[in-house]
This record gives C-alpha cells, structure tokens and sequence, in this order.
C-alpha cells in the first residue's frame, strides 16, 4: 500500500513538475506562435503587395495601349483631316485664279481698300486719291474691326469710322460682329484688287485674313516706310515676318520704298521677291507736303519748343525690345510739369494703348491710368492718336522716339530726331544702319532733356541736318511714288490679259 501510494506520490510530483515546466514556458510558446502570425501575415502582404504591383503595371500597360490607339487613332484623324483641308484650299486657290481671270477688266479696275489700320492711313492715302482721280480705277474704302496686341475683342472700328469721316474720305462700313456678313459684301463687291494694310492675320477678323480674301488679287503697302530691324523670328514656316509671311507670299504686288528694301525680300523670301516693286511709299510723299498744325493752343510769347514724344509698343522682352514707356513715363511727366517753356505731344504706338488697357506684368493699368490722366491736366501736353501725322511733323521742332519707323519718316522733316535707345533691342539691318546716321542716339532720358534744351537754343544748328537729306534722297527717292503704283498695276494687269504691256488708256465704264 505504502509502496503504490508513494509511486502515484512520485507519478503526481512528476506530472506537476511537467505541468509547471510546460507552464513557465508558456509565455515562450506564445511569443513564437505570435513571430510565426507576423511572418505569415508579412508574408500575405508581400503578397498582396505584390500582386498590387502586376496589377497597377498592368493597368498601366492597358492605359498606355489605350493612349497609343487613341493618339494613333487622333493622327490618323487630324491627317485626314488635313489632306481634305488642304485639297479644298487648292481647289479654292484653284477657283480663285480662274474667277481672277474671268473678272479682271483692263479699262475699269475694281479696288477695295480694307483700313483697320487708321494711324498709318498715310501709306493708303496718295494711291487713294490717285485712284479717284484715275477713270481706269473704281475704288471703295471699308472700315473693319481691329485687335491689336493687347486687345481681348475685335474693336475699334467705330474709331476708324470716325476718323475717315474727319478725313474726308468715303466709305461704307464693315464692323458686324459676324464677320461672314462682311465676308458677303466684299465678295458683293466683287474687287478685282484688295488692298489691306498690314500681313498680320491675328490682327484683322477671319474674314480678312489671307484666305479668305484669296479670291481676289491682293495688294500691300506696308504700313512702316521701309523695315529698320533684323528678322523676329516667331514661326519656323516664316522666314522674315516683314517680308515672307503668309500674306506676303499671297500677294499678287508688294510696293516697297526702294531698290534695298526689294533686295530684301529677294534675299529672305520664299517666292525671291518676285511680287515686290520699288516704286517709292506714298507716306514719303504725304509727309514731305503736309502743312503745319499743332494740337496745344498757343500760350503767348516766346513761342514753347514744341517736341513730339512717340512711345513703341514692344515694352516686354519677347518681341523688338524697343519700348520704354514704363520706364520714363514718370521722367517725362516731371519734365512736362516744371517746364512751361516746353510742349510735349506724346504719340503712342496704337498697340501699346491696347497693352496698357489691362493690367500688362510692365505697367499695372492703375498706373497707366494715373499717367494718362495726369499729363491730360497740364496745358503744355497733349495726346495724338490720329493716323495723319505729317502736320505734327511739320509743326515739331524736334522728335524724341523710342520706337522704330519714325526713326526714318521723321528725317523727311529735316529736324532733329533723338532716339531714345533701350539697351538689349532687336539689332538693325543695313537700311536701319544708315538710317541711324541721321539721328541723335541717347541711353538715358537725362541725356535726351538735355540735349533738348540745346535744341532750344535759337542759335542750335542740327550737325546731322545734311546727313539727313542724303538718307531721305537715298531711300524715299523721287516724288509721286502713289502714281508709279498705278502704272505698275496698269502694267500688271496687261500683262496679265496678255495686252500691250503700254500704260493703259482710260476708257470710262
């Protein structure tokens, strides 16, 4: 008994040595059992994770495909697209040569001239009156809207309505909203000749941008007297925008200044200038005959030194880099204030009005309001915005620039012209090279006051005077240059219908 109650005593102490051994390692057993879940769980998100990744990179090759079919779907699209664009622009090309050849008449030729442009109807006006004057030439002047750079909306042509009015000169008016309107009137009219006055599309509605006026025989004078500066180059299809753009390549004559600006174009266009004609710019003649009048009432003697002070538009860095308004404005306005003895007609370039009317990262429109308003106020300025600039010339004593074609138009006035140079500007070509021998060149506006104080002076002569006329004889030529054009489309237009190439003869209707 003894011996069997101590062996189950043993087997007892056995089993709870055992139980208490297995239960001090308990807490071990549970930790493990936790390391392995984690690596278990650790290695489900590895896998999941995993599969996340063949998922997302097979999203991604799906998305991509996608986007290949869809562009090469687009391309295909576009390219069609294209090729029926282009096979209707050669069938209207097409048709427009043979309605030019139909219509074109040797004893009554049909011109329009589109003006949105009205500061610089000074190109246009001597072949104007020479037209009316001309039995062989029926010609109609039509206003049309405008948009500058700057400009939001198609405007100002209410403006150019009034202007013309002023000028005398009739017309009928095309400022619809809806352009095709207009579009129907010019065909309506059924021109033999446009003459629109600048190659910018962007600045005219589409109803006067190049093709759609194609149907007729386009005509240019440019709205500058001769280009002064070197090439910008703004698209990789133009290869000099003042000689080979779209417009000027669709041109059927171009009437340039002179013999250099023509080599300009043989040099830089695509067609080698074969539409381009030195038959002298009619501005050269309008300047040289305009007569005296200056917009400031007379304030009594001594009479003021009256100066001009133009503005260029091109005030940021991504155009000519001429302009300087911004920057002097305060300067001239301080000068206008504390000199009496002095009047100042500041005329801006049209397109930096349309700039300055929203608020430009050069000048905050507040400000420019303040300028405007400011130098309004005071009795010896004034403000020119018209378009026929040759009175101011004559009655200027002096001009002080820092823009670009008055550099040479204003040398026909043989007085002295300071420009006012910003440093980093577009470089000059060779015409602008010798126009700059007859101009006073200044780089503050400090030097350009007084300077100006010495042109004051009764007793200043102008060293560069002489040098000027030699520029003007050398680059405007002889007089009645709005005359020659008229012979040069009499010429063409024989030509064209295989005539006698003589000068026409009048032959009423």
């Amino acid at each position: 008994m003894k011996k069997r109650l101590s062996r189950t005593l043993k087997e007892t102490l056995f089993l709870e040595e055992g139980f208490f051994a297995r239960l001090e390692d308990l807490p071990n057993q549970i930790a493990q059992g936790h390391q392995q879940q984690a690596r278990a769980e650790e290695e489900l998100r590895a896998e999941l994770a995993q599969l996340k990744d063949t998922l997302q990179e097979e999203r991604e090759t799906w998305q991509r495909t996608a986007r290949e079919l869809n562009e090469r779907a687009q391309a295909q699209t576009e390219a069609m697209r294209q090729e029926l664009l282009h096979a209707i622009d050669e069938l209207r090309e097409t048709t427009n040569l043979i309605a030019r050849r139909i219509t074109l008449r040797p004893n009554k030729i049909k011109c329009l001239m589109l003006v949105h442009h009205i500061e610089a109807w000074d190109s246009l006006a001597g072949v104007h009156a020479a037209m009316q004057e001309s039995p062989d030439f029926q010609v109609t002047v039509a206003s049309i809207p405008r948009r500058f750079p700057g400009a939001i909306h198609f405007e100002n042509e209410d403006q150019i309505d009034a202007r013309l009015t002023a000028l005398g000169v009739e017309h009928i008016r095309l400022g619809f909203e809806d352009d095709a309107v207009s579009l129907g009137i010019v065909k309506a009219i059924n021109p033999d000749i446009i003459f629109r006055q600048s190659q910018w599309d962007d600045d005219v509605q589409p109803a006067f941008a190049t093709a759609s006026l194609s149907f007729a025989r386009l005509c240019f004078v440019p709205y500058e007297a001769m280009n002064l500066v070197q090439n910008v180059q703004t698209d990789e299809n133009v290869i000099d925008s003042a000689t080979d753009t779209v417009f000027h390549r669709a041109c059927w004559m171009i009437f340039c200044a002179n013999e250099q600006a023509r080599q300009q174009a043989v040099a830089h266009g695509a067609l080698s200038g074969e539409q381009f004609h030195a038959t002298g710019h009619p501005k050269g003649d309008r300047l040289r005959t305009a007569k005296p009048s200056w917009p400031i009432k007379a304030r009594g003697r001594p009479r003021p030194l009256r100066i001009i002070w133009s503005a260029h538009h091109s005030i940021d860095d991504d155009w000519t880099r001429f302009g300087l308004f911004p920057r002097i404005a305060q300067d001239m306005l301080d000068w206008a204030r504390t000199r009496t003895d002095v009047d100042i007609v500041f005329s801006p370039h049209p397109a930096l009005l349309t700039q300055l009317q929203n608020d430009s990262p050069y000048m905050p429109h507040r400000q420019s309001e303040a300028f405007f308003s400011d130098w309004n106020a005071l009795p010896n300025t004034a403000i020119f915005t018209g378009g026929d600039y040759g009175p101011l010339f004559q009655a200027s004593d002096l001009l002080m620039t820092d823009g670009v074609s008055w550099l040479i138009e204003y040398q026909l006035a043989n007085k002295p012209l300071l420009f006012l140079e910003r440093d980093g500007h577009v470089a000059f070509n060779e015409i602008g090279e010798r126009v700059l021998q007859g101009v006073h060149r200044v780089t503050s506006i400090d030097q350009a006051m007084q300077l100006a104080d010495a042109i004051g002076n009764p007793d200043y002569e102008d060293p560069l005077a002489g040098t000027q006329q030699q520029i003007v004889d050398e680059l405007f030529g002889r007089p009645q240059a709005s005359r020659r054009i008229l012979e040069a489309i009499r010429a063409k237009v024989r030509e064209e219908l295989g005539l006698n190439p003589k000068r026409l003869e009048p032959r009423g209707n």
